[in-house]
């Protein structure tokens, strides 16, 4: 039996209900790993960062630092509270891979939400004009935790090299006036040899918001072939009405930039 991963993330953004402010100033936050040394493949490690309990900051981008060479994937969370508050830690969900003597938690202790992900070599991601994710102040963001999956640490091992990826956060004290979120689906399970098997996970909608879809990616790992994502919403006639997100091969697609979706909105019951 062998384990496959898929998952697919909309960016959205909400509007709020209070005026944007044009012209801002921006700069920008590195969140990189300590030249850490992974031995073991599948190894994940994450290294926090405090965000200033007193101040309120808006993230409008996010500027990689990383090949695929090296890192598999990364995903930037925003916690409440981290998993350990250590330099680096392992934080390993889906993998038995341990870096030794480092401590093991999950990327998030509380309040765990996901702010960024990048794969394959994907560019620089600017967010849509007056969109920002806020995190510190009295934000339920109070910890930013980067996750780096290292598939293959031949790299390491064999050469004697040390990982700084990560992302540089791009910023503005200004508040903007849409809200920035991720809603990311998820799924694994076995898979008997040569045979094919479908996966499925699903999110329902709970709050009374109207969410504003502008972009999709997907992600597996190495069975996983195609990814689709749909928004399921009830019909008049009791019938469910399925309308299709993305379908995407991860193997086969790009990462030039995500793929922009246009006059599309998501309900409270969806």
């Amino acid at each position: 039996m062998r384990v496959s991963i898929k998952f697919l993330t909309v960016v959205f953004y909400q509007l709020l209900g209070y005026s944007g402010i044009h012209g801002f100033e921006t700069e920008f936050f590195p969140i990189f790993m300590p030249n850490v040394k992974p031995t073991k493949p599948e190894t994940y490690l994450c290294t926090p960062v405090r965000v200033d309990p007193t101040q309120e900051y808006y993230i409008v981008g996010f500027e990689p630092n990383a090949t695929m060479d090296v890192a598999h994937h990364m995903l930037l969370y925003g916690c409440t509270m981290p998993g350990q508050t250590e330099e680096v830690y392992n934080c390993n969900e889906m993998s038995s891979a341990n870096q030794p003597g480092l401590k093991n938690g999950s990327p998030c202790a509380k309040g765990s939400q996901i702010i960024y992900a990048w794969a394959r070599d994907a560019p620089k991601l600017n967010l849509p004009n007056g969109v920002a994710f806020k995190v510190g102040g009295n934000s339920q963001v109070q910890y930013l935790v980067l996750q780096v999956h290292y598939a293959d640490v031949s790299t390491f091992v064999e050469d004697g090299k040390t990982d700084d990826s990560g992302v540089s956060l791009i910023y503005t004290e200004e508040p903007q006036p849409k809200a920035a979120g991720v809603y990311f689906l998820g799924t694994n399970g076995f898979i008997p040899p040569k045979s094919t098997e479908f996966m499925e996970s699903a999110c329902r909608i709970t709050e009374n918001v109207v969410l504003h879809p502008f972009a999709f990616r997907v992600h597996t790992h190495s069975l996983g072939r195609v990814v689709s994502g749909y928004r399921v919403r009830r019909g008049l006639n009791g019938k469910d009405k399925w309308n299709l997100i993305g379908k995407k091969n991860f193997r086969t697609m790009t990462y030039s930039q995500l793929i922009r979706l246009l006059g599309f909105t998501m309900h409270n019951g969806q």
